[in-house]
């Protein structure tokens, strides 16, 4: 991730094609912003929306690859609609190929109930949804493991968050998530 101590000028990335005629060119786009002098490119987020967009994590992997100093960001990430432990991995990833490149906004949205159905998340919830995955995910990128509850009748395996480069950290959040499942 990357902190941002001063304004630029950034440019929204084609995540959809509006007239249906074929895939956007995202990564053409990303490198023309970069070659213009643009400072970030962004890119929306929407489950099911009117063209279909581009999901912005995967979005934001093929601008990383066909970039080397463009800023990107998500404007905004539907954080309350997206399984936190998945998304951060995701976020991380994005970040592995653009190393302090990446700008995460996440946002509530809300304006197409019918993407909020067609992923089983409660519109009226996605304000305390945020808040809860927002703070998972950040303390998922600072400390290196996370125990995640998930309070899922239908799933009650624990989730582990490991974020970490350093492969004795690594044993060691295995060997404790593996000992706090055997008890």
């Amino acid at each position: 991730m990357v902190r941002v101590d001063r304004a630029g000028f950034g440019v929204m990335l084609p995540t959809f094609d509006p007239f249906r005629t074929g895939p956007p060119p995202l990564a053409r786009g990303a490198a023309l912003a970069e070659d213009l002098g643009f400072d970030a490119g962004w890119v929306g987020d929407h489950l099911a929306f009117h063209p279909p967009v581009m999901d912005a994590l995967g979005a934001l992997c093929a601008a990383a690859a066909s970039t080397r100093t463009l800023l990107l960001g998500t404007g905004v990430l539907l954080l309350p609609m997206r399984h936190p432990v998945w998304t951060a991995k995701q976020v991380a990833t994005v970040d592995a190929l653009a190393p302090g490149r990446v700008l995460l906004g996440v946002g509530v949205g809300g304006e197409n109930p019918a993407e909020w159905e067609a992923a089983g998340v409660p519109v009226r919830e996605r304000g305390r949804r945020l808040d809860a995955r927002a703070w998972l995910c950040i303390r998922g990128w600072i400390q290196p493991v996370v125990k995640v509850n998930v309070h899922d009748p239908s799933d009650p395996v624990p989730y582990w968050l490991i974020s970490t480069r350093n492969p004795n950290e690594l044993v060691a959040a295995l060997e404790k998530a593996n000992h706090e499942l055997a008890s």
